[in-house]
C-alpha cells in the first residue's frame, strides 16, 4: 500500500529515489465517523470531513485545513471537489456529511 500511495496516486507525481532520504512518515489514526447534523458545529480545525452523494466520496483530514489555513467553508468545498462534485454540494438534499477525530502520529522534522 505504502508503494502504491508513493508511486502510483494520480493526484500526485511519483516520488523518486533521490527524494526518499528526504521523505517523513505520518500516520493518522481515525475514529469512527458520526453523522454531521448541524454544520455550524463542524470545525474543520478539529474535525476530518466526509462528503458523500451516491457512489461520490471525498474525505479530508483535519490537519489538511489547519496546514492550509482553511475556514468551513473552504474545507468543504474542497471536500466535495475530491469527491468529484461541485464544491456548493454539501448544502444540497442528499449529500451527505460525517466528521471524524484523527490522531496523528509521525516522525519529526
Amino acid at each position: 500500500a505504502a508503494r502504491a500511495a508513493a508511486q502510483e496516486d494520480p493526484r500526485f507525481p511519483p516520488v523518486t529515489a533521490a527524494e526518499v532520504p528526504g521523505l517523513r512518515v505520518n500516520i493518522s489514526v481515525l475514529d469512527p465517523p458520526v453523522e454531521l447534523s448541524d454544520v455550524m458545529r463542524f470545525d474543520p480545525r478539529r474535525d476530518g470531513i466526509i462528503v458523500e452523494r451516491g457512489r461520490q466520496r471525498g474525505l479530508l483530514l483535519p490537519q489538511v485545513a489547519r496546514e492550509r489555513g482553511w475556514d468551513a467553508g473552504q474545507t468543504l468545498a474542497a471536500a466535495c471537489q475530491k469527491a468529484g462534485l461541485p464544491p456548493t454540494a454539501w448544502r444540497e438534499a442528499g449529500t451527505r456529511l460525517q466528521v471524524f477525530a484523527a490522531r496523528e502520529f509521525g516522525e519529526p522534522e
